[in-house]
C-alpha cells in the first residue's frame, strides 16, 4: 500500500532532517493526513520501528502539515471573531476545570479531618482535550484529530493532593496558574499584532507551542473536554523489626 511505502520511505531517512522535509514536501495535505493517520495507528500497536522514532516523525508530518495551511491563512474579521470565542470558550473550561478540583479536594479534606476510616491522601487530575474537525479522508481524518487532542494543553496536566491543600488551592494560590491567570495575555507570539487589543487565553498558546496545531485546525474546534479524575487512597507505613 502506498501510504505504507511511504512511511518506510520517511523512516529509512529518520536521522536525515532535511531529506526528510524534502520528502514530506512532495505531499499534498490529504497525503500528509494520511501517513499521520498511519503513523499514529502504527506507534500505538508498536512494530516495525522503536516508538520514540515513529513519534518523531508524527511531529515532522504534521509540522509539514501546519506550515501548509498557515501559509495560506489570512486573518479576515470572521476568523478573528472565530478565535476570540474559541479563546473564551477554552478559558471557560480550565476555569471550570479548577473550580470542580478545588471543590472536590475542600470535600476530601473534611473527610481527612474527621480521621475518616480510609481517606488520608487523595490526587485530583485535571485534563483539558480538545478535538478539531479535520479535512481529508474520514478516517484519517478522524484518528489526526484525536492525536491533535491528546496533545492539547499539557500544562493542565497535573494532580492536586492533600500536601498541597494549605498552601495552595486554601490559599486559592492556584488563580495565579497560568491557564487562568487572566493578567498574563498570550495574544503576541503567534500572532502579528491582529489581536494586541484582545484577550487570548493560555490554551491557545499552547495548542500553537506544540507545533502541530494550525490556525485552522483551532478555528474548527467541535468538541472541548475538561475531565477531573480523583483517586481516594489510603496508605500505612509498616515499622521496622526490632533487633
Amino acid at each position: 500500500m502506498k501510504v505504507e511505502k511511504e512511511i518506510h520511505l520517511l523512516m529509512a531517512h529518520r536521522d536525515k532532517r532535511d531529506t526528510i522535509k524534502k520528502i514530506l514536501a512532495e505531499y499534498n495535505l490529504p497525503m500528509l493526513v494520511k501517513i499521520a493517520a498511519k503513523l499514529y495507528d502504527v506507534i500505538f500497536n508498536r512494530y516495525h520501528y522503536p516508538k520514540y522514532d515513529m513519534e518523531k516523525m508524527l511531529t515532522y508530518v504534521l509540522w509539514e502539515r501546519r506550515k501548509r495551511l498557515d501559509t495560506d491563512f489570512k486573518w479576515t474579521d470572521e476568523n478573528k471573531a472565530r478565535l476570540l470565542f474559541i479563546s473564551d470558550r477554552l478559558y471557560e473550561a480550565c476555569v471550570k476545570g479548577w473550580q470542580e478540583a478545588t471543590e472536590t479536594a475542600a470535600a476530601l479534606e473534611e473527610r481527612i479531618k474527621r480521621k475518616d476510616s480510609f481517606l488520608n491522601d487523595y490526587e485530583i487530575k485535571i485534563t483539558l482535550n480538545v478535538y478539531p474537525k479535520i479535512g481529508g479522508e474520514r478516517e484519517a481524518a478522524e484518528a489526526v484529530a484525536e492525536h491533535l487532542g491528546e496533545e492539547t494543553l499539557r500544562s493542565l496536566k497535573l494532580c492536586i493532593s492533600h500536601c498541597h491543600y494549605d498552601n495552595f488551592i486554601k490559599n486559592e494560590d492556584y488563580k495565579t496558574d497560568i491557564t487562568i491567570n487572566k493578567s498574563i495575555n498570550w495574544n503576541s507570539e503567534y500572532f502579528n499584532g491582529e489581536f494586541d487589543n484582545d484577550y487570548i487565553s493560555y490554551a491557545i498558546h499552547d495548542m500553537l507551542d506544540t507545533h502541530v496545531w494550525s490556525f485552522a485546525d483551532i478555528l474548527s474546534i467541535r468538541d472541548i473536554w475538561v475531565n477531573v479524575e480523583v483517586t481516594h487512597q489510603y496508605n500505612t507505613r509498616i515499622p521496622k523489626e526490632k533487633d
